[in-house]
């Protein structure tokens, strides 16, 4: 009550001169996986009550280089510029005023910080931070600096409201926590000292407000840095600098150090979070080492479960902690739904419905079940929306909603603690239900049924009517169904290393009503409700699996019950359609709905209206544009007329194998990540309306001289130039030959490539290009294969070179000197070679040359340096030269320490745009590459505006 009387002031008060507070976050290359968790909390706890016009501003501070030798800290600096390029906005609101990277560039004993204390200079690296920190935010012009660790951790809403406001009614100098843990441990011995040493017990943490626009306390500082005392960690230095001064001298000084609950410092004791809200009303942050030790849903639970906010609730209903919870113990559940439905056998299938937000996967589910004739269907309930939902589906519907407390809404995120709430939920009603003797296929509610499961079941024999259980495979390789990433394995599951599982799904499988599977569950049941923080459910299925020894039971086939890896991103080609297809490994609501329009298993009616389309006619084959580099340039053109010309731009299929460009991916989101897409790009529409443009389409052949033109009898009208030209039309010229179909309902074109010469205003221009860098990034799964070969490379000292050999010719006529037109794979290597000359680095070579690589010697290829569990992440069955490999290789070219390509493919212009953004977003004085960042293994130049078009 406190906190939200608190923030209901704030709201109405504004004297607290936000914008002269900054946040300083000092970090180092092993603190982003830290960071990331504070992130995810700055969003459920967000640091400001309302939008405000004077926002704090934010500062990031690196101990070392971002460009050194350490790949580590390259990628470091990466994830956090990836943060500071978000924006200023956390939690729905305008939450800082500039958001900053910058570089502390510390090495050797300056930047030393050794907790075992075996040198004098053992924290020298946070005291350097910390007054790098100060100096920064005075030279920006701030009046108060909150140094926030990543250990530093929000319980409440409205934290910087509180700080600002703390600063500007105070003239402390520094406002913070001494150690409020009963203990704090030696570093050396672990041993937990209740008793701190006088000198030190009361100082001040150093996580803490600090006067940085007050020139006494500038002057004060300097003084316990410079002084006798400047080897002590930097907070017990101002604390100590204090108290060896005279007596009047200490009394004047005393308000200066204010203590405060604002920020609580834990120490080396994990907090608990729903007790600290509860005694101490005015504490906002929290301070905690601890928190390392935690795994993400433990940490998620620890500040999520407790949290006082309506609708926040997350505990499971069930018995108290004290004994060991029971199924039993649980309110019994009205079967008489299932009863009815389940029929004389007791079989029936059941899908389980939770949150409002779950409703168009609900409506889309029950849509193909009804399509595919599922007669014994039941839907069970577990919240009271979901159940008025369930009923007006016109299903039975059993209800639940006594078993578990959520959030409004539900669950939409993949780890979130009302994630894991809802999945140990179902198991309490599943084992009820079992327990009452019904046999049961289970589904969750982003299933899609093509058939009825229960017929295929009663069509495979006796083999399967001896076992009691069986469930769909998570594995993301559909042939071997194993998972062998040690850290899903040996890390998480605690099973040998080097042998893989079969891991399973909990959100698809058969059980029978038999004393193995409820033995099965009950144990699951048991280990979910008797954690002191929510773990990851089906990771205790699957340590339940491995230990069932007695238990008979299979994987079902994942051709007929298809996970969404397997689906979506790795298909098996199979001859018949599945029995059902299981749209998980896609986070969110948004993008469930987006994969399932684009494989048209979406039945909740037609896609929305959309009057005024644009889409392309793709015959990559026919022109050789079939790579992925083609295909994504030729993307971002259509991205640019459809924004120009203010139409819907439906989004295209691109070929996984560039000598089979019919094998397609399912959705874009194989190539790049959708959700920056949808969020930089949200008009856009699926291909909903199947390959082929609708009737009555204008069919447009915009030519520009590349002798592209579709054949007459499809019918495209033809306009533009009959020449060729160095630059693609501008934007007046395009607007001019298009006006004739500015009524069309779509304008359906034969080919955007080279069709967009970018928009006149190069305010505009440059709005595009930002949009455009930060909308069509690569795949999430790409990426973390992209930073596995750069961490082996990286290893290397000095880093490495990456040459591009691909054998295009597709922008010859328009280099300059035109002399090497005809260039192929062995004269790009021999020039690669000359330009690199006798450097000890190693090469990594793209393109996929014929031969000939003895000409650089000293290379590599990426896919020997993928580790073995990532290779599904980009293969097919059947080959890993995919065109999401060469995505790959293009992002780790990106980062190479030179790169030399060839002007005239596609690919060499998407890695020099990608590295002059990289050198763009570095946030020190890292030396520039110059002209090492992209040069033609033959020397040759673009025309100065194409090159602008092309790779800026």
């Amino acid at each position: 009550r406190a906190s939200r009387s608190w923030l209901a002031t704030m709201a109405a008060v504004r004297t607290c001169h936000l914008s002269d507070l900054l946040v300083g976050v000092p970090f180092t290359a092993s603190d982003i996986r830290g960071l990331e968790r504070a992130w995810q909390l700055w969003e459920h706890f967000p640091p400001l009550s309302s939008d405000a016009a004077d926002a704090p501003g934010l500062l990031y501070l690196f101990n070392g280089r971002c460009a050194g030798n350490s790949s580590a800290a390259a990628l470091a600096c990466e994830r956090v510029q990836q943060q500071v390029e978000g924006g200023t906005r956390v939690g729905g609101r305008r939450a800082f005023g500039r958001v900053v990277l910058a570089q502390a560039g510390l090495a050797g004993r300056s930047d030393a910080y050794d907790k075992l204390r075996s040198s004098a200079d053992w924290t020298m690296g946070p005291n350097n931070m910390f007054h790098r920190l100060l100096q920064q935010a005075r030279r920006l012009g701030y009046g108060h600096l909150l140094q926030l660790e990543p250990d530093v951790l929000p319980i409440r809403a409205g934290w910087l409201d509180r700080a600002a406001c703390l600063a500007a009614h105070s003239d402390a100098w520094v406002i913070g926590s001494a150690l409020h843990a009963n203990c704090s441990r030696d570093g050396q011995t672990g041993a937990c000292e209740s008793e701190l040493p006088e000198r030190f017990a009361y100082h001040i943490n150093g996580n803490a407000i600090y006067a940085v626009g007050d020139p006494a306390f500038t002057a004060y500082a300097k003084a316990a840095r410079n002084g006798p005392l400047r080897k002590l960690p930097f907070d017990l230095a101002l604390h100590v600098l204090r108290d060896g001064r005279t007596q009047p001298a200490r009394r004047r000084l005393l308000h200066r150090f204010q203590h405060s609950s604002f920020v609580v410092n834990m120490g080396t004791q994990l907090p608990d979070v729903a007790a600290l809200r509860e005694s101490l009303p005015n504490a906002f942050l929290v301070h905690s080492s601890a928190y390392a030790s935690l795994t993400d849903p433990e940490l998620r639970a620890l500040f999520l479960a407790g949290r006082a906010v309506p609708g926040r609730a997350l505990f499971l209903a069930g018995p108290a902690a004290s004994g060991r919870p029971s199924a039993d113990a649980a309110t019994g559940l009205d079967v008489s739904a299932l009863r009815a439905a389940a029929g004389a056998d007791r079989t029936a299938v059941v899908a389980f419905v939770a949150g409002v937000q779950y409703a168009p996967l609900c409506a889309n589910f029950v849509a193909h079940a009804q399509r595919a004739a599922v007669r014994r269907l039941v839907l069970v309930a577990l919240d009271a929306p979901s159940l008025a939902m369930a009923r007006e589906s016109g299903l039975p519907a059993v209800d639940a909603t006594r078993l578990v407390s959520l959030p409004d809404g539900g669950s939409d995120a993949f780890g979130s603690a009302a994630f894991f709430a809802i999945n140990g939920a179902r198991y309490l009603a599943l084992l009820q239900m079992l327990r009452a003797g019904f046999s049961l296929f289970v589904l969750d509610l982003d299933v899609v049924l093509l058939r009825d499961p229960l017929a295929w079941l009663a069509g495979r024999g006796p083999a399967v009517a001896e076992l009691d259980l069986m469930i769909q495979s998570d594995a993301r390789d559909g042939v071997s169904t194993r998972e062998t990433d040690p850290g899903l394995v040996t890390s998480r599951l605690g099973l040998p290393p080097g042998t893989g599982w079969t891991y399973a799904n909990g959100g698809v499988f058969f059980c029978r009503a038999t004393p193995g599977t409820i033995g099965l569950f009950d144990r699951v049941w048991s280990r979910l409700s008797a954690a002191r923080t929510p773990p990851n459910e089906q990771d205790v299925l699957n340590r339940e699996l491995a230990a069932a020894a007695a238990l008979r039971w299979a994987l079902l086939p994942a051709d007929a019950f298809p996970n969404g890896f397997v689906y979506f991103y790795r298909p098996l080609g199979a001859p018949e359609p599945p029995v059902l297809v299981h749209a998980n490994w896609i986070n969110g609501v948004r993008d469930k709905v987006y994969h399932l329009r684009e494989a048209g298993l979406w039945a909740v009616g037609d896609a929305p209206g959309v009057a005024r389309l644009l889409s392309v006619r793709d015959d990559c084959e026919r022109h050789g544009r079939c790579d992925v580099a083609s295909q994504l340039q030729a993307l971002r053109d259509t991205l640019g007329l459809a924004r120009m010309l203010n139409r819907t731009i439906v989004l295209p299929r691109l070929p996984l194998l560039r000598q089979r460009p019919s094998v397609r991916a399912a959705t874009l989101a194989h190539f790049i990540d959708y959700a920056s897409f949808a969020q930089h790009f949200p008009d856009h529409a699926p291909r909903f309306h199947a390959d082929t443009p609708r009737q009555g389409a204008a069919r447009v052949h915009i030519e520009v001289g590349l002798d592209d033109a579709p054949p007459v009898s499809l019918g495209f009208t033809a306009v533009g130039r009959g020449h060729p030209a160095s630059l693609p039309p501008a934007e007046e010229e395009l607007r001019r030959w298009l006006a004739p179909f500015e009524s069309a309902s779509e304008i359906h074109i034969s080919s955007a490539h080279r069709r967009f010469g970018g928009f006149a205003r190069a305010r505009e221009q440059n709005d595009f290009s930002r949009h455009a860098a930060r909308g069509l990034k690569l795949a999430p799964r790409l990426a973390t294969v992209a930073l596995e070969v750069r961490a082996a490379l990286g290893r290397v000292p000095g880093g490495y070179d990456c040459v591009d050999a691909t054998d295009s010719r597709d922008y010859a006529a328009v280099l300059l000197p035109p002399a090497w037109t005809r260039a192929g794979a062995l004269d790009l290597l021999r020039g690669a070679a000359t330009v690199l000359g006798a450097s000890p680095r190693p090469v990594l070579v793209v393109g996929r040359p014929a031969g000939a690589l003895a000409a650089l010697g000293r290379t590599v290829r990426a896919v020997d340096l993928v580790p073995s569990w990532l290779v599904v992440d980009f293969d097919v069955v059947g080959s890993n030269g995919t065109e999401a490999l060469a995505a790959v290789e293009m992002e780790v070219c990106a980062h190479a320490q030179r790169f030399v390509g060839n002007l005239a493919a596609a690919s060499t212009h998407r890695i020099c745009r990608r590295r002059r953004t990289i050198d763009r977003r570095r946030a020190s004085k890292a030396p520039a590459r110059g002209s090492q960042a992209c040069q033609d293994a033959l020397g040759r130049t673009l025309a100065p505006g194409l090159a602008r078009l092309l790779m800026e």
